[in-house]
C-alpha cells in the first residue's frame, strides 16, 4: 500500500518546521562541537572544516584557503541539520503518537539525536569518509543527544502543538 499524505494532515507544516528547527538545533550542536574542539586541541574551527571535507574530500582538512572551506563547512552542516530535521518532522506527521503528543515529540528528540549520531559516525563516516576526524570519547554522542536531538524535539514540540490537533479534527491550521 503506497504511503499517502493528505495536505490537511499538517504534513507540510511538520516537514517545514522540522527543517527549520533542525537548522536551529544544528547551530546549538555546532557551537558545542566548536567549543569542545577549541578546548581539546584540534581548534575552534576544526568541526566546520571537517564538515567541508564531506564535499571537498580530505583536501579540505589542509586547505590554504580557509574562508571558502569554512563557508562550505557551515553550509554542509546547515544542510545536514535541515535534512535530519525535515525527516524528524516527517516522522511527526506520520506517527500518530507523535502527531498527537507534544511530550512524545519532546521525548523522541534525544533518541533521534542518538540515531543521527549513529548513522553519521558509526555507518556513513567509516564507510564513505574514512579521513573524517572523530570526536573525543563520547562528546559527539552527548552533543547529538543533548544539543541536537533534545533541542530539535523541544522546538518542534513547541511549534507543532499549535496546529497538530486542529489537523486531526479537520480544522484549518494557524502557523505562527
Amino acid at each position: 500500500m503506497p504511503l499517502r499524505i493528505h495536505p490537511s494532515s499538517g504534513a507540510i507544516q511538520w516537514l517545514a518546521t522540522g527543517a527549520a528547527m533542525g537548522v536551529v538545533a544544528g547551530v546549538t550542536l555546532g557551537l558545542y562541537e566548536m567549543i569542545v574542539a577549541g578546548l581539546t586541541g584540534p581548534g575552534f574551527l576544526a568541526p566546520v572544516i571537517a564538515a567541508a571535507s564531506l564535499v571537498d574530500g580530505p583536501d579540505a582538512l589542509a586547505a590554504a584557503e580557509q574562508a571558502e572551506v569554512i563557508r562550505r563547512g557551515l553550509m554542509v552542516h546547515a544542510a545536514l541539520s535541515a535534512g535530519w530535521g525535515a525527516f524528524f518532522g516527517l516522522l511527526g506527521a506520520l506517527v500518530p503518537v507523535l502527531r498527537m503528543s507534544r511530550l512524545g515529540v519532546f521525548l523522541v528528540g534525544p533518541l533521534f539525536g542518538a540515531l543521527v549520531w549513529a548513522v553519521h559516525f558509526q555507518l556513513a563516516v567509516p564507510l564513505l569518509f574514512p579521513w573524517f576526524p572523530t570526536s573525543p570519547g563520547g562528546m559527539g554522542l552527548t552533543g547529538h543527544v543533548a544539543l541536537f536531538g533534545a533541542v530539535l524535539g523541544a522546538l518542534v514540540a513547541r511549534r507543532m502543538d499549535r496546529y497538530s490537533l486542529r489537523a486531526e479534527l479537520g480544522q484549518p491550521s494557524r502557523a505562527s
